[in-house]
């Protein structure tokens, strides 16, 4: 009787920890496709998700925020170049990235998944179509911020 229970919580301990896993991998295959679809900035395959949070903007209904970011193994100097990131400080850029936006303010992102350190910080930037991206030279990491669409 024993061993029919163990056998049978851990099938269902397998079964719970593959959907939590397929439900990881959905989480950034839905960031990556929203992302493409804003932008047609399709996000590296190499860059792997370290952080996501959306949010539902009570106020709109149907309108999403969404703070993504992704880690680089390898520097990925020709995507930069070949999605038009522009290098150099940008105090729109940096105003954006600095609480207290509403959006930003409202979340506890941790503290190494935050744009901060601008004047020692290398990045190159972009902003198309509502999507803010920041890409930290240093860390190899690219945020990308959707205002709500």
């Amino acid at each position: 009787m024993w061993k029919k229970l163990v056998c049978l919580l851990s099938v269902v301990a397998i079964l719970f920890g593959a959907m939590g896993l397929a439900g990881c991998v959905n989480e950034e295959a839905s960031a990556r496709k929203r992302i493409n679809r804003l932008t047609e900035i399709e996000i590296p395959t190499d860059a792997k998700m370290e952080y996501h949070y959306r949010k539902d903007l009570g106020f709109a209904p149907g309108r999403e925020s969404q703070y993504t970011v992704f880690v680089f193994e390898n520097d990925p100097t020709e995507w930069l170049l070949e999605k038009e990131f522009t290098e150099g400080r940008n105090e729109e850029i940096e105003k954006h990235f600095t609480p207290p936006i509403a959006f930003l303010s409202s979340l506890e992102i941790p503290d190494e998944y935050l744009a901060k350190d601008f004047e020692n910080d290398a990045y190159l930037w972009l902003y198309t179509s509502g999507v803010y991206f920041f890409y930290s030279v240093e860390k190899q990491m690219l945020i990308v911020h959707i205002q709500g669409y």
